[in-house]
């Protein structure tokens, strides 16, 4: 069975430009070729640099 295809949101325009989040996504793919979830990683980022 396939999985349900998944969206994933960089930031909000001002706040992130166009070439920053060009520039995350060869990040992002190296995780899915891994196996990794791209949108857990970017959680997971965004707990730690809360604590």
């Amino acid at each position: 069975m396939q999985k349900k295809p998944k969206r994933l949101a960089l930031g909000r325009y001002p706040g992130v430009s166009l070439a920053e989040a060009r520039a995350k996504v060869p990040s992002l793919r190296q995780a899915l070729e891994e196996g990794r979830d791209p949108a857990r990683l970017i959680e997971e980022k965004k707990i730690n640099k809360k604590y």
